[in-house]
């Protein structure tokens, strides 16, 4: 594994098999955060994790997803295939919404955190909760039922355990 020099003095992980045909290019940052290129054969712009992870089986609606969520480690071992439902289950909590947790939001009517997960759009409702954090720990619970290896909860294991615990 190397570190590839993308810009600003900033580098990505990758594996040394990429780092050599890689350092042909000027690697640059989207504002999302990912590493681009242009490829001047192709006429448009590549992204490294999709160039590391091309391949003729997979078509355009197929995605690539960083395992651990680290946007900077383009390792093989952290890339893997998916479709865009699944790369949504291993996303962060976006911002701009009532709760700090993922899968949780205010409900103003009832007065209660409501846990909701969604899968290939439909709608899973899990329950009201008075407590935002045990709303949070219900999401973390179930969830993985319903995304498998692609789930990425509010709290690793140990958290989930001792939070539950504190009520």
């Amino acid at each position: 594994m190397k570190p590839l020099p993308v810009a600003r003095g900033k580098f990505v992980k990758v594996d040394d098999d990429v780092f050599e045909w890689s350092t042909k290019f000027s690697w640059s940052f989207t504002k999302d955060g990912y590493a681009k290129a242009w490829f001047p054969e192709r006429q448009k712009h590549v992204y490294l994790h999709q160039e590391i992870m091309s391949d003729k089986r997979f078509t355009k609606r197929t995605w690539v997803d960083h395992k651990n969520g680290d946007i900077s480690d383009y390792t093989r071992e952290n890339l893997r295939h998916c479709t865009n439902s699944q790369n949504q289950m291993n996303a962060k909590k976006r911002g701009g919404v009532s709760s700090i947790y993922k899968g949780v939001s205010w409900n103003r009517q009832r007065q209660a955190w409501k846990v909701n997960i969604k899968l290939d759009g439909i709608d899973y409702f899990i329950g009201y909760f008075q407590n935002e954090r045990h709303a949070a720990l219900a999401y973390d619970l179930n969830a993985p039922v319903l995304f498998g290896q692609f789930f990425k909860g509010n709290f690793t294991a140990t958290e989930t355990i001792v939070k539950s615990l504190d009520v």
